[in-house]
């Protein structure tokens, strides 16, 4: 089992993971404002998931690499509870399908 819960430096002015409308997200913890271009020579990790009822499906990358964690699980607050898989491979196209 893997817990991820990201952690925010203004905690109190950004809406729980959990009470985020159904849909597809993406969390970075780069400061902003940053275009892409900077967002990839940063050592940021960027999220990408989507919610369904308290399920989150995504990955986890950091942002100047090619490596990444599928997470899968159920959010409660901030914290998601669940399964995650290190990708080394960035087209492993059965794995990705999944994330």
């Amino acid at each position: 089992m893997v817990q991820f819960k990201p952690e925010t430096q203004q905690s109190y002015s950004q809406p729980k993971v959990s009470s985020l409308p159904d849909g597809n997200y993406r969390y970075v913890t780069a400061s902003t404002p940053i275009t892409e271009t900077e967002l990839a020579q940063t050592e940021s990790l960027i999220f990408l998931f989507r919610k369904k009822g308290n399920n989150i499906t995504g990955q986890l990358s950091q942002a100047n690499s090619s490596n990444s964690i599928c997470i899968s699980g159920q959010v409660n607050g901030n914290t998601i509870t669940g399964a995650a898989v290190e990708l080394s491979e960035p087209n492993d196209e059965a794995i990705l399908r999944n994330c």
